[in-house]
């Protein structure tokens, strides 16, 4: 009688301890299975919609990843180095010649490249000046872009082309010349050609003045 009880404890469709079955996937199994991701090693878990219902089995033992940015880094044919030399050498068969690109994709104009170099050291160009702020938690840019800066002596140049006409451009310009204003920073706004011809002037401390109005 013992050897009977004892070959009745085990149940054949049990996934986990003897004499119990095994649970749904909706109600029970999709809360604790995991697998593991192939291309970070992270741990993967079934997502679980806003009502409490699991995706579906056969869905989850489809996935490899634990994201789909994780999934194009991992089957990105570039990480594979036949497959970047074949595009290198069709790249050059073709003759292709990356664009050189300046600030926002498009190339320095001339008359900044004219007047970063008459001011001489210590000025930057297209330098990058960070509000503080985290993308999408304010009106603010994460950060603005000055055309020329020298950042010890907190002085900022734009040279105005094209592109800032337009009252989307304005209120662009309105938003950094306010912040750079409550920063303690100092701002000259010149066009093209007063640009070019602040170039020809000879230092720095020259061109300043000049955009002072002292001479």
């Amino acid at each position: 009688m013992a050897q009977a009880s004892s070959a009745l404890t085990i149940i054949r469709s049990s996934a986990r301890a003897a004499g119990s079955r095994q649970g749904t996937w909706k109600w029970d199994r999709a809360f604790s299975a995991t697998k593991t991701c192939v291309g970070c090693g992270a741990e993967v878990r079934p997502w679980v919609s806003k009502a409490g219902v699991p995706m579906a089995e056969a869905q989850f033992a489809r996935q490899r990843f634990c994201c789909g940015s994780c999934a194009k880094k991992h089957e990105n044919p570039m990480r594979d180095i036949a497959a970047r030399q074949k595009m290198s050498e069709t790249l050059r068969r073709i003759g292709h010649m990356p664009k050189v690109r300046g600030g926002n994709g498009r190339p320095t104009p001339l008359p900044v490249m004219k007047l970063h170099a008459a001011l001489g050291d210590g000025w930057l160009i297209e330098y990058v000046m960070k509000t503080g702020v985290k993308r999408g938690q304010s009106r603010l840019p994460f950060c603005y872009k000055i055309d020329i800066a020298n950042p010890s002596l907190m002085i900022a140049i734009e040279v105005d082309g094209s592109t800032h006409h337009g009252e989307r451009a304005r209120q662009r310009d309105s938003g950094k010349e306010m912040f750079l204003a409550q920063s303690g920073w100092s701002l000259f706004r010149v066009k093209n050609a007063e640009a070019l011809k602040l170039s020809t002037i000879s230092g720095s401390q020259a061109i300043l003045r000049t955009l002072r109005g002292e001479c």
